[in-house]
């Protein structure tokens, strides 16, 4: 009776550090898989961070390129040119 008893507490402990060894595995996964997406939010913000190094680069050495944007995004003009709009009616 004992033996079987013993077999038992054997099997149930067994199965209960299994539990614990099954859960730790998806734990781990899941950790993996949030490590992963952080490595490539990193990835993503420091392509960004070099475009936006760049465009200061170009508004701080490019008056062309400055000229161009004060013209297409404010809406700048030069003293004595004149702008043109037409209606897309």
């Amino acid at each position: 009776m004992n033996f079987k008893y013993f077999k038992l507490s054997i099997i149930f402990i067994s199965s209960f550090l299994l539990l614990i060894v099954a859960i730790e595995v998806v734990e781990l996964i899941q950790q993996t898989r949030k490590r992963n997406y952080i490595y490539s939010e990193i990835d993503r913000i420091k392509a960004e961070n070099n475009m936006f190094k760049k465009e200061i680069s170009l508004l701080e050495k490019n008056e062309f390129y400055l000229n161009l944007l004060a013209r297409k995004k404010l809406g700048m003009i030069k003293e004595g040119e004149k702008i043109y709009r037409f209606d897309n009616d």
